[in-house]
């Protein structure tokens, strides 16, 4: 009895030693997602570490806190500005804190520490920017204070045209500007660099 040899180089099995490139590909897929995911978790890893590293010096001991907060209402402009300078309340509905100073005065010596306005903040709950606290009342930005672990025993808000008669009452402003500056949208023209007196108006544009 005779047997025909088999003109099939393959019957179903590749070279021995050899993996088909379809499998090749995955593993390199795979160990590629897994990097990605590595890559990933280390940037959140090191951004959360920053976030939760900043440091906030508070006010200790007896004395008094003070929070002045520099609001952005459009409701009330300074006095010879209008409203194509700064926007209506149309424009800018509501306010937001848009400067946030805490002053704290032990009867020898006063401190002020500056909050900045994207500090976000959370209740377990609901997380939001330090500045928007202010759209739901003063007391709400308050209470984000505190649970900075920052008192607060008085609230002092000033709005744009608060801020401009503040320095107009107090005889005008100095400023340094290494340059002429000119913002057409809110008015500001500084025609020349360098040390010059400004008043209420020009400092708040």
């Amino acid at each position: 009895m005779s047997t025909t040899p088999s003109t099939t180089t393959d019957a179903g099995q590749g070279t021995p030693g050899r993996r088909p490139a379809r499998s090749r590909a995955l593993r390199v897929s795979l160990v590629l997602a897994v990097l990605v995911v590595l890559l990933v978790g280390v940037d959140l890893a090191v951004l959360s570490g920053r976030v939760d590293r900043v440091v906030v010096s508070t006010s200790a001991g007896p004395g008094t806190t003070w929070v002045l907060v520099g609001v952005d209402s459009r409701a009330d402009l300074p006095a010879g500005t209008t409203a194509a300078q700064f926007g209506t309340t149309t424009d800018v509905p509501g306010a937001r804190a848009d400067v946030v100073l805490v002053v704290h005065s032990n009867g020898e010596e006063s401190t002020v520490l500056s909050v900045p306005r994207d500090v976000v903040l959370s209740d377990g709950e609901t997380s939001g920017r330090l500045a928007l606290s202010w759209l739901d009342g003063p007391q709400s930005t308050v209470d984000a204070l505190c649970n900075l672990g920052i008192p607060t025993d008085h609230l002092v808000s000033v709005d744009l045209a608060g801020f401009a008669s503040v320095v107009d009452a107090a005889g005008g402003l100095d400023v340094d500007v290494p340059a002429p500056v000119r913002d057409r949208a809110a008015g500001l023209e500084l025609a020349e660099g360098g040390r010059q007196h400004v008043d209420g108006r020009t400092a708040l544009a």
